[in-house]
């Protein structure tokens, strides 16, 4: 084996670009896009009784900036427990073997699917963030007359509160990464030992 392989991800987007290479869960995309049709229905159809959708949109957004920058606080605590504690020489083992998958070893991918929960937590800060900043610079959604700026804010809207399902299936996504880590840790423990 090449050892140099274990570090060649020597800078921030090469790391990214390597964590996209693992596609998110389908449950996870279909949860959120469902999430998303059904705001996006529910307020379209009911547009003329919505007010004070600025205010809402801002009240949604802090909520999802402040809750996501704690949950990436908490899973990266976790992840830094995590690669502390694991064994060495176990952690070596699964750097030997390729993923049958992915062009990555078994450690790269498990380290991977924590790393790209956060990198997918930061994405959804960096948009929430960038709704903050310009939905206080649009007209008011009640003093407006255009079906296509009502439908902007009726998608920002709907798109945030998408962000929370996002948010959920994301944290499912960390158990699950968190167990099928110790289990496939445990499997190359467990061969390594039959074949000595």
């Amino acid at each position: 084996m090449k050892y140099e392989e274990i570090t060649s991800e020597n800078s921030f987007w090469k790391l990214f670009k390597l964590t996209w290479q693992i596609p998110a869960a389908k449950d996870t995309k279909y949860a959120f896009f469902l999430f998303l049709t059904v705001l996006l229905s529910y307020y379209w159809f009911s547009k003329e009784r919505l007010v004070s959708v600025e205010a809402l949109i801002l009240n949604v957004a802090e909520g999802i900036v402040s809750a996501t920058i704690s949950l990436i606080g908490f899973i990266f605590a976790a992840y830094i427990v995590f690669a502390n504690l694991a064994d060495r020489k176990l952690m070596h083992l699964m750097a030997t073997n390729k993923h049958p998958k992915y062009n990555m070893s078994f450690l790269k991918y498990g380290h991977c699917n924590f790393i790209k929960i956060m990198f997918d937590l930061l994405i959804i800060v960096f948009l929430t963030y960038i709704g903050i900043i310009f939905v206080p610079t649009l007209p008011k959604f009640n003093d407006i007359d255009s079906n296509s700026l009502r439908l902007l804010y009726i998608f920002i809207l709907a798109m945030y509160q998408s962000f929370y399902i996002l948010i959920i299936m994301l944290c499912k996504s960390a158990i699950f990464n968190v167990y099928n880590s110790i289990m496939v840790g445990v499997r190359f423990y467990a061969e390594e030992q039959e074949n000595k």
